[in-house]
């Protein structure tokens, strides 16, 4: 991690060196799909909006622990996919670039955000012949963007452009190759036509999807591409795999739980066993966590994986004091699970969002949970 920390730097001084600066941010959300048609020569828009009314999962916690985001949210997702023929175009640093350098992307975003990391672009483009489809985010290298968040795209290539051959996807740099290579390995896309690289081509296709902001402009993932995912990976439950799971946090440098031996002790004298995703296929995380009676773990991307939990099964997230950010709630909302969280305490580390957990508070929780 640490290497691929450097080589991200060099990069980015490299195109802020010899790269072309981004001009500015175009947003795109249906409403204006007709002014982009307007707006550039070669770009065609076609237009999605689904809609399911109100979630119903309540959360469920201790009465010290409180907060605004995790519950009932509004269901939906509008989608916009522009359709490229216009050779200007191209697709860099994980986003859609048009021919003067304004980065495409949904309306809602402040510009200083979106452009945080691509102020300066790569000049050179790959050129490449047929048609290219986007299949990135802002960060793929995170488990749960790739899972949640990029590879439902396909699902809405498959709705608004069923016609459409698909040469190959843009996906850029990322750490996760073999996840990739292996998720998309099920959908019949081979490692050679998985772009890494900035690229233009002579047809790009592009989805841009927005889910409206709700509670404390936090946004709450749609349905349709949580099924997508979960009736695409999943995996009958293996017996060998244990019933009660306590999902550790991987090899990263922030949101630590600072206590967690005493919690694992504690957590292994009920039975559950620790459990770390590093290293596992997606195929054994689907296994693992379909075969699972109760899952907890500190909010992260291993808790990805609720998409494939049965529905029924518990789950406990363990939450920093300051973040209550409402991925998995959604997640465990669209697989109907039934979800507990606890708010943790600041873990007087340098590390950011590094917490601990009371095992007393745990337990209690544990208790109105029947576990």
């Amino acid at each position: 991690m640490l290497r691929y920390r450097i080589e991200n730097r060099c990069r980015r001084l490299k195109y802020r060196l010899f790269g072309e600066r981004a001009e500015g941010v175009v947003p795109v959300e249906v409403s204006n799909s007709a002014e982009i048609e307007m707006r550039y020569r070669g770009v065609v828009t076609r237009t999605l909006v689904e809609t399911a009314g109100m979630s119903c999962l309540e959360p469920k916690h201790l009465v010290e622990d409180n907060t605004t985001t995790l519950r009932p949210f509004h269901r939906g997702c509008e989608s916009v996919l522009l359709d490229i023929t216009n050779p200007a175009f191209s697709f860099r640093e994980h986003v859609l670039v048009d021919p003067d350098r304004k980065v495409i992307f949904s309306e809602g975003f402040p510009a200083s955000n979106v452009l945080m990391f691509r102020r300066f672009l790569p000049a050179d483009c790959r050129k490449i012949s047929g048609t290219v489809a986007y299949l990135s985010n802002t960060w793929v290298d995170n488990y749960y963007h790739w899972m949640q968040l990029t590879l439902p795209l396909l699902r809405l290539y498959q709705k608004l452009a069923p016609e459409v051959s698909i040469d190959a996807y843009y996906v850029g740099r990322s750490r996760l190759v073999k996840v990739q290579e292996e998720t998309l390995a099920v959908f019949g896309v081979r490692p050679e036509q998985i772009i890494r690289e900035p690229c233009q081509a002579e047809r790009l296709l592009s989805v841009i999807y927005q889910h409206r902001p709700q509670y404390e402009d936090m946004r709450y993932r749609d349905p349709w591409g949580h099924e997508f995912i979960r009736q695409t990976f999943c995996q009958p439950p293996d017996p060998s795999f244990p019933k009660r799971i306590y999902v550790q946090r991987g090899n990263v440098p922030n949101r630590r739980l600072t206590n967690d031996p005493q919690v694992t002790a504690f957590l292994q004298s009920l039975g559950f066993v620790p459990v770390r995703m590093d290293g596992l296929t997606v195929a054994e995380q689907a296994k693992m966590f379909a075969g699972a009676d109760v899952m907890i773990g500190v909010h992260g991307a291993g808790l990805t994986n609720l998409i494939f939990a049965r529905k029924g099964a518990k789950v406990i997230e363990l939450f920093p004091p300051e973040v209550q950010e409402p991925g998995m709630f959604t997640a465990a909302t669209h697989s109907e699970l039934d979800y507990y969280f606890l708010l943790g305490c600041s873990g007087g580390s340098k590390h950011v969002g590094d917490f601990t957990i009371s095992t007393e508070k745990l337990s209690a929780l544990l208790k109105l949970a029947g576990v």
